[in-house]
């Protein structure tokens, strides 16, 4: 299992499966106990995958924060996220030495504790994170260009009076043009 496919949801406590797609939300299944249970569409749900720690350089994503806490640990089990706070942040401290100090609270550590908890004990390991491999913008326009000029040249006349010069009318033209036939084509994938 990849870190993408594990969900926090707001509200409800521990870590989730992805399961399938229903028609009010999302059906997920707990990684703590193995229940099912319908999220509903108005539940925020994150990816693990989506969510980062400040650093004082940049934000850490939590794949390599899990990453750095295995290695520290020798892949055993993390103390308690029910530690003292002064133990929890001398944890952090010692596997991300730059983490921003003032962005990054108590409650926040006691998170990733407690999830990376949760994923070692459900036999987790894994926590790198698949990068989709995304067509170069340009070739994906000069391909849109080729299979559908009439529409590059509609969206651009559409565009003209929006943007001060021809060139920037013909690229934002082209942006929708893209962005059109990428919907459809996810459209015609999912279904």
């Amino acid at each position: 299992m990849k870190l993408q496919d594990i969900l926090a949801i707001s509200g409800q406590p521990g870590l989730y499966k992805f399961i399938a797609q229903s028609k009010t939300g999302v059906i997920v299944e707990s990684l703590s106990d193995g229940r099912r249970i319908n999220t509903p569409s108005s539940a925020k749900v994150s990816s693990m995958a989506e969510i980062a720690i400040y650093t004082e350089t940049d934000d850490m994503p939590l794949g390599k924060v899990f990453e750095a806490i295995t290695s520290h640990l020798n892949g055993k089990e993390a103390i308690s996220h029910k530690s003292s706070a002064n133990e929890l942040k001398s944890l952090f401290e010692a596997v991300i030495p730059d983490y921003d100090k003032d962005r990054v609270h108590v409650s926040d550590i006691k998170k990733v504790v407690s999830w990376y908890n949760t994923l070692t004990l459900a036999g987790i390991t894994d926590f790198s994170i698949e990068e989709e491999e995304d067509e170069e913008p340009e070739a994906a326009i000069e391909e849109v260009k080729e299979v559908k000029p009439k529409a590059v040249k509609k969206a651009t006349k559409k565009a003209e009076p929006k943007a001060k010069t021809e060139e920037k009318s013909e690229e934002v033209a082209e942006k929708k043009v893209v962005k059109k036939a990428v919907k459809k084509v996810a459209a015609k994938v999912t279904k």
